[in-house]
């Protein structure tokens, strides 16, 4: 059980945005699940990962790892932020994403530099991305980092 709990977030928050996405990878990279990337997919970002491959414990901490980075930078998470995470979990037969935030938030905080660092270079990346597309009028589609540059961190 955890102390962390739903928050109504008004506005996107592009730091909560990487803080969660880095949650998610630290969460495969602990597992040994290859990240082939983090991208902006739709102007929303994921972590680009086979969820077939994975075992079912794994897939649903995985999927809880999004919450469990908020909740240890902000100590709650974006409700709406991780409603698609939910409905994964539930689409592979899991309970409430509650049930793996704890076993995901342990992950996490052992990971704290790596997550730190992760969330980092993603908001540098996306801040970069967006400056560009402003000027291009560019597509809501783009690679953040690719696996290479994962690998590093």
């Amino acid at each position: 059980m955890t102390n962390c709990r739903p928050s109504q977030l008004e506005e996107f928050n592009l730091n909560r945005a990487c803080i969660h996405e880095a949650g998610h990878t630290v969460i495969a990279l602990h597992f040994g699940v290859e990240v082939s990337s983090i991208e902006v997919v739709r102007s929303k970002p994921t972590v680009m990962v086979d969820l077939e491959r994975m075992n079912p414990q794994v897939r649903f901490i995985f999927l809880a790892g999004g919450a469990a980075g908020e909740c240890h930078r902000y100590k709650n998470y974006d409700q709406q932020g991780v409603a698609g995470d939910q409905q994964k979990i539930k689409e592979w037969l899991g309970g409430s994403i509650t049930d793996y935030l704890s076993d995901a938030l342990k992950i996490v905080a052992a990971n704290d530099d790596r997550l730190n660092k992760l969330s980092e270079k993603l908001a540098w990346k996306w801040q970069c991305n967006s400056l560009g597309e402003a000027f291009e009028g560019g597509p809501e589609n783009h690679v953040l980092l690719w696996k290479s540059e994962i690998d590093l961190i």
